[in-house]
C-alpha cells in the first residue's frame, strides 16, 4: 500500500517491493541503453531495502513472541521462589516493560 499524506509518502513493505521491482526494471533499462542511473535511484533503492529489511525483523519479532507465553514478574518470582527485585532484573534483561509492568517470556 501507498497512500499520500501532504508532501509526505508512506509505504508499507507490499509497496516497498513494488517500488524496489521498478527501481531495478529502470536501472537495468538504463544500463542496456548505455545512459547512466540517477544516483537518486540507487539512494531510493537503499531506503526501499530498509523498508523490506524491517519488515522481516518485525516479522521475525513477531513470530517469536507467538511461540511465547508471558508472565509478570511478580508470577516469575512467585514459580521460581526469587525475590520480585530478582524477577525484575531478569526481566530487564530478558524480558520486555509494557505499561509500566515487566513480563518475561515462557516458551510453551
Amino acid at each position: 500500500m501507498i497512500s499520500r499524506h501532504g508532501t509526505a509518502l508512506i509505504i508499507d513493505a507490499d509497496g516497498a517491493r513494488f517500488i524496489g521491482r521498478l527501481i531495478r526494471t529502470a536501472t537495468a533499462a538504463a544500463r542496456r541503453n548505455g545512459i547512466p542511473a540517477p544516483s537518486e535511484l540507487s539512494e531510493l533503492q537503499a531506503h526501499v531495502d530498509a523498508v523490506i529489511a524491517a519488515e522481516r525483523t518485525l516479522n521475525r519479532h513477531r513470530a517469536e513472541y507467538d511461540r511465547e507465553e508471558w508472565i509478570t514478574a511478580q508470577r516469575y518470582a512467585e514459580l521460581t521462589g526469587c525475590t520480585e527485585r530478582t524477577a525484575r532484573r531478569h526481566a530487564a534483561e530478558r524480558g520486555r516493560k509494557l505499561r509500566g509492568r515487566w513480563f518475561l517470556p515462557i516458551e510453551r
